[in-house]
């Protein structure tokens, strides 16, 4: 279940994750049509309060999102990550510039919650990548803009 560690990342916990390169989260909602969860692979921890996320216009999270819904985000690093992230989220920019069918999405932190138990360690954290070339360089567009929002 986790245990509830605050409302804020802390700060040494934000500075890691900044520091990864290619941080992919998987970010849940509800909606209409039930739960949804999918792995996000454009994620930028802001702040110990602010998420920014890259969605593809076509992605139920997002219209999840619009409608209102509360969204969990869960990241994890090796060997001793493993959080969730709870909050509100609204569309930031529509579309981004680096890619059209791309929304950024804010999310404002409200709970943390630390899902690691004391007897375990993260041996792997969650990674993915485009097959296509091309499509890796426009997520490298699309995370700086992130960064710069």
């Amino acid at each position: 279940m986790g245990e509830l560690i605050g409302t804020e990342l802390p700060e040494a916990l934000v500075e890691r994750l900044q520091q990864v390169p290619d941080l992919v989260a998987m970010v849940a909602s509800a909606g209409e049509a039930g739960p949804d969860a999918a792995p996000v692979s454009l994620v930028h921890v802001a702040s110990p309060s602010r998420i920014l996320l890259g969605l593809a216009r076509d992605r139920r999270t997002l219209a999840n999102i619009i409608a209102g819904s509360r969204i969990a985000v869960s990241m994890t690093l090796v060997p001793d990550v493993a959080v969730t992230v709870l909050g509100a989220a609204r569309v930031l920019r529509d579309p981004m510039s680096a890619a059209a069918h791309v929304l950024a999405a804010e999310m404002t932190v409200d709970t943390v919650k630390d899902d690691r138990h004391p007897d375990t360690e993260i041996t792997a954290r969650l990674t993915c990548r485009w097959t296509e070339p091309a499509r890796r360089g426009v997520d490298a567009a699309l995370l700086r803009e992130l960064r710069s929002l």
